[in-house]
């Protein structure tokens, strides 16, 4: 389960002081497809950064099962992402000179995982998106759905209890964004994954979500 209690996360840019969450307050259970929306600016980013471990609130205390996630290390940090997170962007980000299957398998080679452990799971996690075709292409030979498959197989490929999505389908067209929602959506069924999608697009997840927070000007709405 995710808890955050009375988290709040203020930054200090020059002179000025922004408040990105307000006391925010709420429950995620396991397996759940949350859903995180706002406009620009309402604190969605700064949330989904402080559930990765990439950040840290400046009061409250954000839990993942029974960590604190404010109690880590720098090491602890990584390895909670390396271990406990998949994470997915609106831009891919995959390595243009590598194909697919080295991008998927990115995350096993900074655990340490042997070659054929990572060409085997790298194989599995692209079947698993529908791309088992594509082993070998590179991102340019892809569309921006098939880009988008691979930066999930890659999220799934060490097999996370938890993927954080950061506006999965902003590059996409609406039937490709609903492809890639319908994706995750079985994932977290079919594997009891907790999956938590930031957007601004309400309703290309409206119809897969289990719970949804809004959050205004750092506040989430009740």
């Amino acid at each position: 389960m995710i808890r955050l209690d009375r988290v709040s996360r203020t930054y200090r840019m020059g002179d000025t002081m922004v408040r990105a969450l307000r006391g925010v307050s709420a429950e995620i259970p396991a397996g759940a497809f949350a859903v995180v929306v706002g406009r620009s600016g309402s604190g969605k980013s700064t949330l989904l950064h402080l559930l990765a471990a990439m950040d840290k609130p400046s009061d409250g205390v954000v839990w993942v099962g029974d960590t604190d996630l404010s109690t880590l290390s720098a090491q602890g940090q990584a390895r909670y992402r390396r271990t406990k997170v998949g994470m997915i962007f609106q831009q891919f980000h995959l390595v243009p000179t590598m194909t697919a299957a080295e991008n998927v398998a990115l995350p096993l080679v900074l655990a340490g995982a042997d070659r054929e452990a990572q060409a085997a799971a790298a194989e599995a996690a692209l079947e698993r998106v529908g791309l088992a075709h594509r082993t070998t292409h590179r991102p340019a030979e892809l569309s921006g759905g098939e880009q988008q498959r691979v930066a999930i197989a890659r999220a799934l490929v060490a097999d996370p209890p938890m993927l954080l999505c950061d506006e999965p389908t902003g590059n996409l067209d609406s039937e490709t964004a609903r492809q890639v929602v319908d994706l995750l959506a079985d994932v977290c069924q079919s594997q009891g994954k907790t999956v938590v999608v930031v957007t601004h697009h309400e309703a290309e997840v409206a119809h897969v979500a289990t719970h949804r927070l809004r959050l205004t000007d750092g506040r989430l709405d009740a």
